[in-house]
């Protein structure tokens, strides 16, 4: 397959243009409340929504995942109820469970102690979620999920312009912020999809479908659960090691560093749900590789040059965005951009595991690397040295995240020399203009404003010569550009 079918690069598109409004709204807000808020604020909100959000990945013990790849529209639906049984079964569990824990003083959660009761609210919540995007998802209901995501994310950012405006900014306010946009988020999908929970009612389900479901997908809650809270704890382990070992207001710092590189996640993310569902077709007609071998390409190449611009010019960039007192998180992104680049490129590979049914090895690669994780940082907190604590744990995550892909393509008959020349090149290709500007600045000062433009002309440039390459790539801009496209959208959200 030369070329990426049609509808999937439609699909991408329709839900990147959501997801990429959704987190313009949050990047464009972001100035406003970096300096509404302290870093004291945005470490207590982060060290909270790190563990809120490793509990809530495995909250339907992955089941929900099953959705996507069951054979028929019953079995699906049976699937969405056992995972909403489940993840409502967990987030009682841990509402007794922090009752509990809220007796003792424990130092682990001294920091949110006075909000623990709110972790149950967002990890059922966050699972409910998880489950509708999987329902959507299988009925290719990518337009919904982007509405969605526009109408959560300006929820959760408008209430926390207006609670700090009405003089209460704090880490408490970050956080029911969360849960406000989660909560109308909820609300509108739990609309969109009440015809289909209403119709499985005359379909007749029972508990021995219930039964026979759970038993069918037994590998999801055995090896893809933990892979995944695994993977997403690998995630949040700096915030949880700097808030536990260093102070709250460092956790701060870091997390604002992953709110700048966090900002292509919208694009990872809409491939990662279009390709669950195409290459779960492409399985059955015998033409996984090549699809996975053009979006692998893809997103190598045109995705390098922005983290790299992070990696030379981070400080002053947070500085200049974000205000004089965020500097510090624009040193702390220097070290994991790197690494954030590599999962924005691996992480929409990672559904491979599952649609080739190799849950085990997944979770073996996720395990090994979550334990070699754990020690760098460990090894950086015994030194009482953050720096080296986030370069063991980035260079860790980028080999193991490598390895991982790399030998789930070769399965399906990718080879290493064609993974490693793609990422190969885009280091050339990023790496070239930024060291030759670096270069020529040793020979004069040139204030921070100049190097944001010179970067933005090198960014417009490489993508239009690329795109403009990319027949498909352009058909995709043609489709999400046009104004009419947020109309349809919601049109196709609400239908």
């Amino acid at each position: 397959m030369k070329q990426i079918n049609k509808d999937f690069i439609l699909n991408i598109g329709r839900l990147f243009s959501g997801n990429l409004a959704a987190s313009a709204i949050m990047f464009i807000s972001m100035p406003l409340i970096s300096r509404l808020y302290s870093p004291v604020d945005f470490g207590q909100a982060s060290y909270f929504i790190s563990i809120a959000s490793v509990v809530a990945a495995a909250s339907s013990l992955r089941y929900d995942a099953s959705i996507v790849v069951a054979e028929n529209q019953k079995m699906a639906m049976v699937m969405a109820i056992n995972s909403v049984l489940i993840c409502l079964g967990i987030s009682l569990f841990f509402w007794a469970l922090t009752s509990f824990l809220q007796i003792y003083n424990n130092r682990l959660l001294t920091p949110i102690a006075h909000i623990l009761y709110l972790l149950p609210i967002i990890i059922f919540l966050t699972g409910s979620i998880q489950i509708i995007f999987s329902v959507l998802t299988r009925d290719k209901s990518f337009g919904s999920i982007a509405f969605f995501n526009i109408s959560k994310t300006m929820v959760q950012q408008g209430y926390r312009v207006f609670s700090a405006l009405i003089g209460n900014p704090s880490g408490f306010s970050l956080i029911i912020a969360l849960a406000i946009g989660q909560g109308a988020s909820l609300v509108l999908f739990f609309s969109r999809l009440k015809n289909s929970f209403c119709k499985s009612l005359s379909d007749r389900i029972t508990a021995r479908d219930l039964i026979f479901g759970l038993k069918r997908y037994k590998a999801f809650p055995f090896f893809s659960s933990w892979s995944y809270m695994f993977n997403l704890l690998g995630m949040q382990l700096p915030v949880l090691f700097i808030g536990y070992f260093f102070d709250i207001k460092e956790a701060g710092y870091y997390a604002m560093a992953a709110v700048l590189l966090s900002f292509p996640k919208p694009l990872a993310g809409a491939i990662s749900q279009v390709l669950y569902q195409r290459a779960a077709e492409a399985q059955k007609y015998g033409d996984l590789k090549d699809f996975i071998q053009e979006i692998y390409r893809r997103l190598v190449l045109y995705s390098g040059f922005p983290f790299f611009i992070v990696v030379f010019y981070g400080r002053p960039l947070y500085g200049f965005i974000f205000g004089p007192q965020w500097e510090q998180a624009g040193f702390y992104s220097q070290i994991v951009a790197p690494l954030f680049w590599i999962v924005f490129c691996t992480s929409p590979l990672g559904s491979l595991y599952n649609i080739q049914e190799r849950q085990k090895e997944n979770s073996i690669f996720v395990s090994g690397r979550l334990i070699l994780q754990f020690g760098g940082l460990a090894i950086g907190c015994f030194l009482n040295d953050i720096w080296i604590s986030l370069f063991l744990y980035a260079a860790i995550g980028i080999v193991f995240r490598c390895a991982s892909v790399f030998w789930i393509m070769t399965k399906i008959g990718i080879h290493l020399s064609d993974s490693l020349s793609w990422i190969l090149k885009s280091l050339c290709f990023s790496l070239i203009p930024l060291i030759s500007w670096r270069a020529s600045r040793l020979y004069f000062d040139v204030p921070v404003i100049i190097d944001i433009l010179v970067f933005g002309l090198i960014l417009v440039l490489f993508y239009f010569i690329t795109i403009w390459k990319d027949s498909s790539a352009r058909n995709s801009l043609r489709y999400c550009l046009p104004l009419s496209f947020f109309r349809k959208m919601k049109d196709q959200a609400l239908k």
